[in-house]
């Protein structure tokens, strides 16, 4: 049996979420258009928002999660055949590292 510990007071006290409204009377947008307004969302809770909440006395930490992110794909030939290999890496970010460094199990 695997045994986990669980600690309550390292979940977050208040989630966010963000979107933008669109005017009814604009036309659809494409998937491109839909796809860039995610990623300007992002990064303004990025760049704005999560830097501003942690300049506030008593949040100890603030993490965007969601939204879409870039993605960055490298090809690499060596030339041993058609084989495919997906390769997932982990969130090393410094505010995932922070939330998690006192974990212990």
């Amino acid at each position: 049996p695997t045994i986990l510990r669980y600690d309550p007071t390292l979940d977050p006290i208040l989630q966010l979420g963000f979107y933008r409204e669109r005017p009814e009377n604009l036309p659809p947008l494409t998937e491109e258009q839909e796809i860039r307004e995610l990623i300007e969302l992002r990064i303004e809770a990025e760049e704005e928002i999560e830097k501003r909440l942690q300049t506030v006395d008593g949040i100890a930490a603030v993490d965007v999660r969601g939204g879409y992110e870039k993605e960055i794909r490298i090809d690499v030939d060596l030339g041993m055949g058609d084989g495919r290999a997906t390769v997932w890496t982990c969130d090393l970010t410094h505010g995932y590292i922070a939330i998690n460094a006192d974990y212990r199990s």
